[in-house]
């Protein structure tokens, strides 16, 4: 059977500052990483027959992006998450993958890192930016197949 694995290139990576779906690229992202989570609460107790005892807890994500970093030209969406970096601001994003069949992840949080890397004269200069959720909802899926 022929693999139906795909690689990066076409993908986009976009936000709104404003916390909607107005969404405006970022250029030149090159890595893209959603991490999700469910806390583990422990239920151990003196019935628990000498195991301890595992109960679901709270669910968080986070989406940590990063790219090649082009002063002056990094459009309105880099000043934008500079600014809501600064004031804590909710912020949408989206990372879209644009092949046949266009599925999206999608969600909101606020960034919680921001670094920008200025390099020497043999690489280039780069930026790196996590985005924390912010408790309303977990990132959404879009376009995606179902089991």
């Amino acid at each position: 059977m022929a693999t139906a694995a795909t690689i990066g290139t076409g993908c986009s990576f976009s936000v709104d500052p404003a916390g909607g779906t107005t969404y405006a690229a970022v250029g030149e992202v090159d890595s893209f990483t959603l991490s999700m989570d469910c806390g583990e609460v422990e239920a151990t107790s003196f019935d628990s027959n000498g195991q301890q005892q595992w109960i679901p807890g709270m669910l968080s994500s986070n989406v940590q992006v990063g790219g090649n970093f082009i002063p002056g030209t990094q459009n309105a969406a880099g000043t934008a998450i500079y600014t809501n970096f600064q004031g804590g601001t909710k912020t949408s994003w989206k990372l879209a993958f644009n092949d046949a069949t266009p599925a999206s992840i999608a969600g909101k949080g606020f960034i919680a890192d921001l670094s920008t890397n200025v390099a020497g004269p043999d690489q280039v200069n780069t930026f790196s930016l996590t985005m924390q959720d912010n408790g309303e909802a977990l990132p959404t899926l879009a376009g995606f197949a179902t089991i």
